[in-house]
């Protein structure tokens, strides 16, 4: 767990902590159910990774009803390296406007990426007051 935050403390990319765990050919946990049937041991997907690095577990805390306590196990993460993450979470953080206040939205804003994962942009004509997306 350590080696994930340090790894995003790095690279502030959670696109490329989920790379570079891949590279590293690491799995999320695995274990067989009762039935006998395995469970878990694929690649991190990139919402795991974002709750992971959001966790106050590994800070040593517990979470009730929105608020924190401070917990009875040692945190897992030291203070200064849980800041640096949190503190680069929130930079990283896009502003989402999907177009809902404007007359005509763009559906898909923000939803589409091309092959190196760059957002893709929406463009329009206009023809007689009508927009054509």
């Amino acid at each position: 767990m350590r080696t994930i935050f340090r790894c995003y403390a790095e690279l502030s990319s959670v696109r490329l902590l989920k790379a570079e765990l891949e590279a590293q050919g690491r799995k999320s946990k695995s274990w067989t159910s009762a039935s006998g049937r395995m469970i878990g041991g694929k690649p991190f997907a990139r919402g795991a990774l974002y709750l992971m690095l959001r966790n106050r577990t590994y800070r040593g805390e517990i979470v009730h009803k929105g608020q924190s306590h401070p917990g009875e196990h040692t945190p897992i993460i030291d203070q200064p390296l849980w800041n640096t993450v949190q503190a680069q979470l929130a930079g990283n953080t896009a502003e989402r406007n999907s177009g809902t206040r404007t007359h005509q939205p763009s559906l898909l804003a923000g939803m589409l990426f091309d092959a190196e994962g760059n957002r893709m942009t929406p463009s329009y004509a206009d023809k007689q007051s009508t927009r054509y997306r």
